[in-house]
């Protein structure tokens, strides 16, 4: 026989005989004596003036910021953030040698209902009247501890009623600190900036621009939080993640700078979180969240800048500072969700696990680093094998070493992957430590807008397609009468305009512009050569619109009347002269040790 639930059943009782919670017949009220005694003495203006100093200020909103993203509710916009800032602004702080309050029931004081209080705060009467406003009166005991408990959980209630929600775990901490040391602490918990979109906009390039090689070091491959509005790198090709390489040229991975919009999907036992985000124009794109990646910061700065860590263990993003069975529990359980993906999403995966547990970017743990990255080797070859990592014995597996060298695996199907994932982790520890200790360095995701940077990679692409495209031109003016060498010149144009581009890109990616006027791309290279024969290109075929629509001529003239044998075939033969010529540049630039481009 069930029986009923007691705290439930009084529900049905006739109404005016059902229990009712104390709280919803009686309320607490400040003693009249506190309120007439109350005064503005040096305690209260400790409490007030560390309450809204700046640096408290701006730690609440990045508090809030935090609150409301993992809550998974919408972040306040810029207005609503300033008017709780202003409700913190206005609340008065007073203080009483003897605060306490009473109960109250049906408009009388319950008698020997008093209570010691070591801090309090209530709705001021101006703001009880104007329900437009919220205006706040915070009460503390003269001998109360600024820094005690008792006061820090009174704050936290108020700040909940102001803000509508804040860690607490995080605001306790912060309420004791030195308040030069708050912004750093925050840093340090990957809590994001309050004007973060400020700071970022002035520190990184704009969105959909590519993150230079050198500069991959700084892409944290710990798998934490992202906000929206954040600043991302997006990986948008990755070789080592690809079925099969291109016959052409040895890519290296790319990345661009993205920001994060929206979370889309959230992250279960099955699945894994997806993000839209903003990769320039507004060109938005749903991913997984391995596939973007937060940026190093620094913990050394006072500033208010985004820069690097000054830790080799990706800002603790980690979890290095869990015991080790537990973060091998939670490597089994990313690995189990990643192994129901396709191949290319699972090496998604595992190349961040690897590349955050390598052992040379862990030097201060390196042996558990090793140990780590040895086991994720034995659950990937059990789960290519189709077994199970659930309930599996660590113990089974003996002792891995703690030499970093000792990066090798038995799998054959992932012995190169392992190797180049190795290559590559040494590389960004090297690059890690080299900027650490340079003081010279600066920011350097600005510095990637007035630096030149070579991309040798996209010289190499841009060529290749420069060539296709004479080839094209050539093949369709040796079969061809007297109609449609319109095209074969506007092919002549699209494979010069590239060339130079390719050479562009060797020399200094941030010069690629959008323009298509063959001189004014030219115009700026070091090679009078090319200067010269993209002036002579450009001057017989025109503007490449002029090859394809009606109403860039005379009417009724259309691009296949005014365009013959004689334009095209000069027009190839200046076109092969730019590609030889970007060719022989390229790759006498190329020290890479890629394949390089023959014109055949």
């Amino acid at each position: 026989m069930q029986i009923p639930d007691p705290n439930r059943i009084h529900r049905f009782w006739p109404k005016k005989f059902q229990m009712k919670r104390l709280s919803k017949i009686v309320t607490e009220r400040l003693n009249q004596d506190c309120i007439q005694g109350a005064v503005s003495g040096e305690l209260a203006n400790e409490v007030s003036k560390r309450l809204k100093s700046e640096e408290m200020r701006d730690a609440l909103v990045r508090l809030l910021k935090h609150y409301q993203h993992k809550a998974d509710i919408p972040v306040d916009d810029e207005e609503t953030i300033k008017n709780k800032l202003q409700t913190i602004i206005d609340i008065k702080v007073c203080e009483d040698k003897n605060l306490s309050t009473v109960l109250v029931y049906e408009g009388k004081v319950v008698p020997n209902s008093e209570c010691k209080k070591s801090a309090y705060f209530v709705e001021s009467e101006l703001s009880q009247q104007n329900k437009s406003t919220k205006d706040y009166i915070l009460y503390i005991n003269q001998e109360i501890n600024v820094e005690g408990y008792e006061l820090t959980k009174t704050l936290i209630a108020l700040l909940n009623r102001v803000l509508g929600g804040v860690d607490i775990m995080l605001f306790n901490a912060i309420w004791s600190m030195n308040l030069s040391k708050i912004s750093e602490f925050l840093n340090d918990k990957n809590i994001i900036h309050s004007d973060y979109a400020e700071i970022a906009s002035s520190i990184f390039p704009e969105l959909g621009t590519e993150i230079p090689k050198d500069l991959h070091f700084l892409l944290n491959n710990g798998f934490g939080e992202f906000y929206e509005g954040e600043y991302v790198g997006f990986e948008v090709y990755d070789p080592d993640l690809e079925e099969t390489k291109s016959d052409y040229v040895e890519y290296s991975p790319m990345y661009v700078y993205a920001k994060i919009v929206k979370k889309v999907k959230v992250e279960t036992d099955e699945e894994f979180a997806t993000f839209s985000i903003n990769i320039g124009e507004d060109d938005l794109k749903e991913v997984y969240f391995f596939k973007i990646y937060k940026f190093h910061r620094t913990r050394k700065s006072t500033s208010r800048t985004l820069e690097l860590s000054d830790k080799m263990n990706e800002d603790d993003l980690d979890g290095s500072s869990q015991d080790i069975e537990t973060i091998l529990l939670g490597i089994r359980k990313t690995l189990i969700k990643a192994w129901k993906l396709p191949e290319k999403e699972r090496k998604a995966v595992l190349k961040r696990l690897i590349l955050l547990w390598h052992p040379d970017k862990n030097l201060h743990n390196q042996k558990m680093a090793t140990e780590i990255t040895q086991k994720i080797f034995m659950y990937v070859k059990r789960l290519n094998n189709g077994l199970s990592l659930d309930e599996l014995d660590e113990t089974d597996y003996g002792h891995t070493s703690s030499s970093s060298r000792n990066y090798n695996s038995d799998d054959d199907s992932y012995r190169s992957f392992y190797k180049n994932m190795y290559s590559r982790g040494r590389s960004y520890a090297k690059n890690f430590k080299h900027y650490w200790s340079d003081e010279s360095c600066g920011h350097h995701h600005s510095w990637t807008r007035t630096e030149p940077r070579p991309m040798p990679d996209h010289a190499v692409r841009w060529l290749r397609q420069a060539v296709s495209d004479l080839k094209a031109a050539e093949l369709f003016q040796q079969n061809i009468g007297d109609d449609f060498h319109n095209w074969v010149c506007y092919k002549c144009q699209q494979a010069a305009e590239k060339a130079l581009k390719a050479v562009w890109y060797t020399i200094d990616g941030n010069n690629v512009t959008h323009a298509h006027n063959l001189y004014l791309v030219a115009r700026e290279l070091p090679y009078d050569n090319l200067k010269t024969l993209a002036l002579e290109l450009q001057n017989m075929i025109g503007d490449h619109t002029r090859m394809r629509y009606p109403d860039t001529l005379s009417y009724p003239q259309i691009p296949n009347d005014v365009y013959n044998k004689n334009h095209s075939q000069k027009g190839c033969e200046i076109a092969r002269k730019i590609v030889n010529g970007a060719s022989e540049i390229i790759n006498s630039n190329d020290s890479r040790g890629a394949k390089k481009q023959r014109i055949a």
